[in-house]
């Protein structure tokens, strides 16, 4: 990335130039050249961070608005217009594409840009029906990193869900890409109930009851003290119906279900965790 290299050069030029202009060792102007390059990196670093911040507050500000929109909808149906609301929330993809100029300067950048607009574009058809769930899944592609850096960002596990549930949305008869993206997050998200709940969500409906049967096994050994997942396994076990309820709004964000009563548009959040409340 840009910091990183901009920092090494500024280290070698302080290391070096004293050497070439005044004929000083290379041993006295090592280290003030290290001390020179990291603080480059520091200040470098906060500068970036300062700018996403602040194209963060001026998305998050657009999808308040587009909130507000929906809660007005909401109480009054006759006003629904999903033009209107589609509009926000492309105002917020867009503010979010604006920051890709950032994606070279620090590492992570990029990552956490594609999720956002990933998201965002995920829930579109939510809005309005006519939009393409497909439009969503170059961004989730690029957000699904792996390895340490998939350890470090596990707090994107809902961009990752949202693919895989993009790839079941859009061939129903293929889950072969769906699972290949569930299977290779559980590694960061042993710990996501609601990870869990949701591939074997998509088996079920597929009939495919005991592959999520299997999937919940597992999802109790991660986490044996989980309610909802017991409760669900359980259900599973005697060909009953998963419930998602003790999941809340939460659960809604992906789209697999609609909830009974109307409820202004929620957006997804891919800064936060994402867990839910459980029950003990």
């Amino acid at each position: 990335m840009y910091t990183l290299l901009i920092s090494i050069l500024i280290s070698f030029a302080g290391m070096l130039l004293p050497s070439l202009l005044f004929d000083w060792s290379v041993k006295w102007t090592a280290l003030p050249a290290l001390a020179l390059g990291i603080a480059a990196f520091v200040w470098m670093t906060r500068r970036i961070s300062k700018r996403f911040e602040g194209i963060n507050a001026a998305a998050e500000k657009e999808l308040q608005a587009l909130q507000q929109l929906g809660q007005q909808m909401a109480q009054r149906p006759t006003m629904r217009n999903p033009t209107l609301l589609a509009q926000r929330l492309d105002a917020a993809v867009a503010v979010y594409q604006g920051g890709f100029m950032l994606e070279k300067w620090q590492i992570g950048i990029g990552t956490m840009l594609n999720a956002r607009v990933g998201m965002l574009l995920f829930s579109k058809p939510s809005l309005v029906p006519d939009a393409s769930i497909g439009d969503c899944i170059p961004f989730l592609e690029k957000a699904q990193v792996k390895g340490k850096k998939a350890q470090l960002l596990s707090n994107l596990w809902p961009a990752w869900a949202m693919l895989g549930i993009a790839y079941y949305k859009k061939d129903k008869k293929d889950l072969g890409r769906a699972r290949k993206v569930f299977e290779a997050s559980l590694a960061n998200v042993r710990k996501e109930s609601l990870f869990w709940q949701i591939y074997a969500w998509i088996l079920a409906q597929e009939d495919q009851i005991d592959d999520a049967i299997a999937v919940l096994a597992r999802a109790r050994e991660a986490l044996p003290d989980d309610e909802p997942i017991k409760e669900n396994l359980t259900a599973l076990q005697n060909r009953k119906k998963m419930q998602m309820r003790a999941y809340g709004e939460l659960w809604y964000q992906f789209a697999l279900e609609t909830p009974k009563i109307a409820m202004a548009p929620r957006m997804p959040h891919p800064r936060a965790r994402g867990g839910a409340a459980r029950r003990r």
